[in-house]
């Protein structure tokens, strides 16, 4: 192995340890951060025989 390989194999290891930190910390990130705009909660159902009239 000349001493090419081994930097380029290194450059590529480095890179892709970065890659899979940073989509760790994004997947991370939205596993824990809140959404800013939370989704609505679902209306509840209407009950589905009326009760009797007040």
């Amino acid at each position: 192995m000349t001493s090419a390989t081994v930097l380029a194999e290194a450059r590529i290891l480095a890179f892709s340890a970065i890659q899979f930190q940073e989509s760790d910390v994004l997947a991370r990130r939205s596993l824990y951060k809140p959404d800013p705009y939370p989704p609505k909660p679902p209306k509840p159902a209407p009950p589905s025989q009326p009760g009797p009239p007040k």
